[in-house]
């Protein structure tokens, strides 16, 4: 999985486990 510049290393995990994820993108 690549980080992507423009999200926090927050949202790098699966937001699908991360339900606390600043940015979810489903």
């Amino acid at each position: 999985m690549t980080p992507r510049p423009s999200e926090p290393l927050s949202s790098i995990p699966t937001d699908s486990s991360m339900p606390s994820d600043p940015t979810p993108r489903h």
